[in-house]
């Protein structure tokens, strides 16, 4: 029978990344549909650092975005970084990973925009290819999967929510560059902060809370 392995997920933030957790945290939401369930809360910085030390060292993966005094120690211990480009860098040693930003020009976002858009073309048809093979409509809701459906599909259940997430933050920044030759820097912050939460989720989320193939067909 199969029987669901739940994954822990800390996102810490600081005011600067608060709504980039909180899309993260939102996003993450539309998972336990899939079959997999992900319990996901959103801490503020400054409180996560009052927490007893054994509470963070516990077996759940912690997420920081930002750059605050515990991201930045984190930080120290990652050798090889899983992203670093358009002003967005990611990686992880362990269970903690780390999402940092720098300050995105219009030349850097004009470029990030591009990337998005090439990047959430290639999920989007490879999404097509392997959802239509099992004659599933892309794109379809997948709580209004029976269970057998979503154990089917597996790990392409789990990033299905991502998948249609980003092609339209994608299609939306191709309108932003396209509309304005003044990019406004708050959009922009937004939208970028936004692609990083995306890209990892469709990249490496699964990685990150060793999830895999095994953890989504058990009998």
């Amino acid at each position: 029978m199969f029987q669901a392995k739940e994954k822990s997920l800390i996102i810490v933030h600081n005011t600067d990344t608060k709504q980039c957790a909180e899309y993260l945290l939102g996003l993450i939401s539309e998972l336990p549909s899939s079959g997999i369930p992900i319990n996901a809360i959103v801490v503020e910085a400054k409180k996560f650092s009052s927490y007893p030390a054994e509470q963070k060292s516990a077996k759940q993966n912690i997420l920081y975005i930002g750059s605050f005094p515990e991201s930045n120690l984190a930080e120290k211990n990652i050798h090889q970084w899983k992203f670093d480009q358009n002003c967005i860098r990611y990686g992880w040693h362990g269970n903690k990973g780390v999402m940092t930003f720098k300050t995105i020009s219009e030349h850097s976002f004009r470029e990030l925009a591009k990337f998005a858009e090439k990047d959430m073309e290639r999920y989007n048809l490879d999404m097509q290819a392997n959802v239509g093979k099992r004659g599933i409509k892309p794109l379809q809701r997948f709580n209004e999967l029976p269970l057998i459906g979503k154990i089917a599909i597996g790990i392409g259940a789990l990033i299905t929510p991502f998948v249609v997430a980003g092609v339209g933050l994608a299609a939306a920044m191709g309108v932003m560059i396209k509309e304005k030759d003044n990019l406004d820097p708050k959009q922009m912050k937004e939208n970028q902060q936004k692609f990083a939460v995306l890209h990892f989720s469709l990249n490496y989320l699964t990685d990150f809370l060793d999830i895999n193939d095994d953890n989504n067909n058990e009998e």
